[in-house]
């Protein structure tokens, strides 16, 4: 999600957009340090999950545009916590 980092994460569900149309909700946003950029989770329609999609998402913070990504920040191997132990 574009824009300045979140002052909060969501309590509440957060409309997603393509152009007029609701498709779905950001279920949960937060910002990473670590990827110094705003990352969340949305339920979309299924129609409406390409990464070519322009979506946006609507926030007590003002309106923000969002990017489709694979997850980079899941870890899977646990490398990362790993790493600060050294």
């Amino acid at each position: 999600m574009g824009g300045d980092p979140f002052e909060k994460n969501n309590e509440h569900r957060w409309a997603v957009f393509n152009d007029a149309k609701q498709v779905g909700e950001v279920t949960q946003a937060v910002y990473s340090p670590r990827l110094e950029r705003n990352i969340g989770f949305a339920l979309l329609d299924v129609s409406r999950s390409s990464e070519s999609d322009a979506l946006r998402v609507e926030t007590p913070e003002g309106v923000r545009d969002i990017t489709i990504t694979s997850l980079p920040f899941f870890d899977p191997d646990k490398k990362i916590p790993r790493a600060s132990l050294r």
